[in-house]
């Protein structure tokens, strides 16, 4: 015979392993669609990257190397901007040249990390955001 008392502790403890569960795979998913990391470089570049291949490669080419759009690659392809503020207003403005604006905010972010790491402009390894753009020259 069981205590009266077990039945809802089983409940109770099944519920929180679901929980975590669910919990644990949410986390790994996002982090396979390319959600970023936060503070992350790596994760933010790695989703910027996985951007830039579903959104911008149509017009910019595998490579960066250029098509419809300018060659985004290259030893001056982004310094004409000055800064990654300047390169961050233009792109969430005008890209995607088809949906202009169409992006998260934090898409844009992620996508001008990732333009950074292609071209080796942000050697401090710098999360791009709101804070840190001003400070990101691309010289």
């Amino acid at each position: 015979m069981s205590h009266p008392n077990v039945r809802p502790l089983v409940a109770v403890i099944a519920g929180l392993s679901a929980a975590a569960m669910v919990a644990m795979v949410t986390a790994s998913t996002s982090t396979l669609a390319g959600t970023p990391g936060g503070d992350d470089l790596a994760l933010q570049v790695e989703s910027g990257g996985a951007i830039y291949d579903s959104v911008c490669v149509r017009c910019h080419g595998v490579e960066g190397e250029c098509g419809e759009g300018p060659a985004l690659v290259g030893p001056r392809a982004l310094r004409s901007f000055r800064t990654a503020k300047r390169l961050y207003d233009y792109v969430s403005l005008s890209m995607p040249g088809d949906a202009p604006g169409s992006l998260s905010e934090q898409e844009y972010y992620d996508v001008i990390a990732f333009l950074l790491d292609w071209n080796e402009l942000n050697p401090d390894g710098v999360v791009v955001d709101a804070d840190s753009l001003e400070d990101l020259a691309l010289q």
